[in-house]
């Protein structure tokens, strides 16, 4: 009860939102897309994910504070579209990771 309660005033929890989307594709996919500052620490956390990705650049998201990594450049375009990509940038700030595994 203290920690929900009384300590939400102090420092409130952030609202994260978790969503589900099936792709129906051929490629093997497995990319993630966190902070700039989190790269380290969400690989540490999720380690199954050096074997896989690598920084990939992506310019289209340069400037948003958003580090894309994926496991190849193909897999990444092809999730990451110039229209994904302006929506991505829009809402960046909003945005603490997304990750997309086949």
């Amino acid at each position: 009860m203290f920690s929900s309660g009384v300590l939400s005033f102090f420092w409130p929890a952030e609202d994260k939102v978790w969503i589900e989307i099936a792709i129906d594709n051929d490629v093997q996919i497995e990319s993630i897309m966190v902070k700039d500052e989190n790269v380290k620490g969400t690989l540490n956390d999720m380690e199954h994910l050096k074997k896989f990705v690598s920084k990939s650049p992506h310019s289209i998201i340069d400037g948003t504070g958003l580090s894309v990594l994926g496991e190849t450049n193909e897999a990444v375009n092809t999730l990451y579209s110039k229209k994904i990509a302006d929506v991505i940038a829009k809402y960046s700030h909003c945005i603490h990771m997304i990750h997309v595994t086949d």
